[in-house]
C-alpha cells in the first residue's frame, strides 16, 4: 500500500506517514529517484534522506513508495577512514552512504561497504552499486555487542 504517490513530474509536497517517523512533509526537491531501486527492493524507486541530530552520524534512507520501509545509513568514511570505493564516487555533488544492519545474527552492528548507496545532489538521482573489488564486505563490523 502506498501512502504517497510521487513521480518526478509532481511539483507539490506530499505527506508521508512513516511508522518510525510519523508524518513527514515530503518536498519533491528532497526525493532521490533510484531508476532500479535498491538491491532486493527494485520496485521501490523514491527515497528521502532523514537526518536527526540525536542519532548522528546515522541517518535514515526512507522509502517514499513504501512508508513502512527505511534503512539506517552512515557515511562509510566515518567507520573506515581509508575507504576507497573509486575516484568516480569522490565528487562534491555525490553523497556516499553505507546501509547499516543494526543487529546481525551475533548482535553486532554492521555496514555494507561492498554495495554503497550513491546520491547525486545535482539531479536527485540515486543508485546502489556493487563494488568489483573484494576489498570490502557486506557486513563490516562497526561495533560488537557483549
Amino acid at each position: 500500500m502506498k501512502d504517497v504517490e510521487q513521480t518526478p513530474k509532481t511539483k507539490e509536497s506530499k505527506v508521508l506517514v512513516s511508522p518510525c517517523f510519523g508524518e513527514i512533509e515530503v518536498l519533491p526537491e528532497h526525493i532521490y529517484y533510484f531508476e532500479g531501486g535498491l538491491i532486493g527492493f527494485e520496485d521501490l524507486t523514491s527515497y528521502i534522506l532523514i537526518a536527526d541530530e540525536k542519532i548522528m552520524p546515522f541517518q535514515w534512507l526512507q522509502s517514499v513508495d513504501e512508508p513502512s520501509l527505511s534503512f539506517p545509513v552512515i557515511n562509510p568514511w566515518l567507520i573506515l577512514q581509508d575507504y576507497a570505493p573509486g575516484k568516480r564516487y569522490i565528487k562534491d555533488n555525490l553523497i556516499v552512504l553505507s546501509i547499516v544492519t543494526l543487529k546481525d545474527k551475533d548482535d553486532n552492528i554492521t555496514a555494507n561497504l561492498k554495495a554503497p548507496v550513491i546520491l547525486d545532489t545535482d539531479d536527485n538521482s540515486g543508485k546502489q552499486e556493487i563494488l568489483t573489488s573484494d576489498k570490502y564486505q557486506t557486513d563490516y563490523q562497526i561495533t560488537k555487542r557483549d
